[in-house]
């Protein structure tokens, strides 16, 4: 008995001894650089288009909307319609919702994402921002986190219309392309569900979670959140921030620590070294010198900015 149980421990520690655990995507919505205190997706705070490797490959907000005119034929004074557009009026604006980056709020490093309502009555009109293709492990389960804070000078409210934040995530057997599995949901209220406690509050960050697991199939999910407005009639005002989104779980091989090392280079074999001639039998050999280390450069520790308030 003692023999089985010394082979299922072991083999338990060498299954676990390939398995790592930690975070397979991470975005603190750091680039591109804000170039204003709040830079809107029109104006610099796009956060699927900048230089180096976006985090996101799309990124949509629907602004207010011109005002467009409404037109009719004009009259040539008979009566007669002669098709000239003429200008009888103006349709008003019905608001819109806008997103991008800010330095005035950060739960780690420099700014955030904001999402901001302006006297939106649109009904469905919303943001929404999807990442690329992230590598997984099929079968596995995996914790989708973003963290969210209500604004304190011009909070959203739990009222009619309201915005709804709406996680979905997809899996992939390749890159991207051919789906497999049921996609995985969660519906939340912001800042919450009117008549209960606010999920999401002024005074600090709080973190709103998904569990899933992949297919047995699936090499690759990706996460899109939606902020879509109720159809209810009425004015939506308001400003939220979403900061550090992370998928969490079980790390593909190619991309853990054991397997990033790089193995060395079998060197090739040169021609043959010529003969050393033979050593006097009372000579004192030449010690060979030591070999001088070469110094390792220590890398730069990122520099992140603390919470305006703590959790």
């Amino acid at each position: 008995m003692k023999p089985i149980l010394f082979s299922l421990i072991l083999a338990l520690s060498v299954s676990s001894a390939f398995a790592e655990t930690g975070v397979v995507f991470e975005s603190s919505f750091e680039a591109p650089v804000a170039t204003a205190v709040r830079s809107p997706k029109a104006n610099g705070g796009n956060i699927s288009s900048h230089e180096g490797k976006p985090d996101w490959a799309q990124f949509e907000d629907q602004p207010a909307a011109t005002p467009q005119p409404a037109t009719m034929p004009a009259s040539d004074g008979t009566g007669a319609l002669t098709g000239t557009a003429a200008v009888t009026g103006t349709a008003p604006s019905r608001g819109g919702i806008v997103a991008g980056l800010t330095t005035d709020m950060a739960r780690s490093g420099e700014q955030c994402l904001y999402i901001e309502a302006k006297s939106l009555s649109v009904p469905y009109a919303g943001v929404a921002f999807a990442s690329v293709p992230i590598r997984i492990v099929p079968g596995k389960e995996y914790i989708v986190g973003i963290w969210g804070r209500n604004d304190a000078k011009t909070p959203l409210v739990s009222a009619a219309p309201q915005l709804f934040l709406k996680l979905q995530v997809d899996f992939f057997s390749d890159a991207g392309t051919t789906q497999t599995g049921d996609s995985e949901y969660l519906l939340q209220a912001l800042p919450g569900s009117p008549g209960y406690p606010p999920t999401f509050v002024p005074d600090n960050w709080r973190q709103l979670r998904k569990r899933v697991v992949a297919p047995a199939d699936a090499n690759y999910m990706t996460i899109t959140y939606r902020c879509d407005s109720s159809p209810d009639k009425g004015s939506l005002g308001g400003t939220m921030y979403f900061d550090d989104v992370t998928v969490s779980g079980e790390v593909p091989a190619t991309d853990a620590k054991e397997a990033a090392v790089t193995p060395t280079p079998t060197p090739t074999p040169g021609p043959a070294p010529e003969a050393t001639p033979a050593v006097q039998q009372n000579a004192t050999p030449t010690p060979a010198p030591e070999a001088t280390p070469t110094p390792t450069a220590t890398p730069k520790a990122k520099k992140k900015r603390k919470s305006h308030v703590s959790e």
